[in-house]
């Protein structure tokens, strides 16, 4: 669903394939399909069909489509140009502050940090976002942040080009700044370098940046397409790649 909204479409439908080993615990397919029921329903995407196969390990395909909103309009990567502003919608670095206080302490840091562990355990497709950045002639390009920023990031960008980000102090996440704090790292590196956001990541024309402001209030500015590759970070040059999935 992020990766359709991305592209600045509506969800129309999905289907699911699924291998299931003899010794699946029934509990197990309750609890997962009921959490995807609840969540294609609240979206209006139907389960149109699928596949079914016995196996030794479970394995799911989830294969969902879209069509164009009333821009009839889609949104690319890798269609942005020096000197467009870069716009996020979402927070950056919250889930993976999120999975960081599970891990370490389970379900109790339910209740400590409430807006992390949300975002890390029931993320929310911006849908209704996309849908709006596709009807901004000035938006050039999208993608949603599933890797994290410095994953992503480049693969936005046209080939040739860079980025200069900035993350101004009270820019983040209250509870992305205070664990940050709490482990000596700067809040700016868990932002770009945190994974499993389902943000959207957006080039914007400067002469369109308050009219996607106006229709998208939650985007946030965080720097700018430049003209020579490579990134930086509060002006200083970082040249990490982030999580890779093969790494």
């Amino acid at each position: 669903l992020s990766d359709v909204a991305a592209m600045g479409a509506a969800p129309a439908g999905f289907v699911l394939g699924l291998v299931c080993p003899d010794d699946a615990d029934r509990n197990y397919w309750d609890a997962f399909l009921s959490g995807m029921a609840e969540l294609a329903a609240s979206h209006d995407v139907p389960l149109v069909g699928g596949d079914l196969s016995r196996g030794d390990k479970i394995a799911v395909s989830v294969t969902v489509w879209g069509a164009p909103g009333p821009s009839s309009r889609f949104l690319t990567r890798g269609t942005g140009a020096p000197g467009d502003i870069l716009v996020t919608v979402g927070d950056l670095g919250l889930a993976r502050v999120g999975l960081a206080v599970l891990e370490k302490h389970g379900r109790a840091a339910l209740a400590d940090w409430p807006a992390a562990t949300a975002a890390h355990l029931a993320p929310v497709p911006r849908l209704a976002e996309g849908l709006s950045l596709a009807g901004l002639p000035g938006v050039t390009s999208c993608m949603d942040v599933s890797d994290g920023l410095a994953r992503d990031l480049p693969r936005l960008l046209p080939q040739g080009l860079g980025a200069d980000l900035f993350f101004p102090p009270g820019g983040l996440h209250p509870e992305v700044t205070a664990h940050a704090a709490g482990h000596g790292r700067p809040p700016e590196k868990v932002a770009f370098f945190g994974g499993e956001d389902y943000a959207l990541l957006a080039t914007v024309a400067p002469p369109a940046l308050a009219a996607l402001r106006a229709a998208v209030p939650a985007a946030r500015p965080i720097g700018a397409v430049t003209a020579k590759p490579g990134c930086t970070l509060n002006g200083a040059p970082i040249n990490e790649r982030g999580f890779d999935h093969f790494g």
